[in-house]
């Protein structure tokens, strides 16, 4: 019986483990994306601004320039 609960916490562990890899797999393909284009020259949106309007217009900026 211990041996079971031994084998599920490593089971449960390595689960885990490969959750947080995964995630930082993620962030940093996210970061190369965005690195990529902003060395690209392209102006990335502010994500803060609460304003559609604003965030529209700069889109539209966007897509007329390629």
């Amino acid at each position: 019986m211990p041996d079971d609960r031994i084998k599920e916490w490593i089971r449960d562990r390595r689960r885990e483990q490969n959750k947080i890899a995964k995630r930082r797999s993620r962030q940093r393909q996210k970061a190369k994306r965005l690195n990529t284009l902003e060395d690209s020259g392209v102006t990335l949106l502010d994500t803060s601004s609460t304003s559609l309007a604003s965030s529209q217009t700069a889109l539209t900026r966007w897509h007329h320039e390629f």
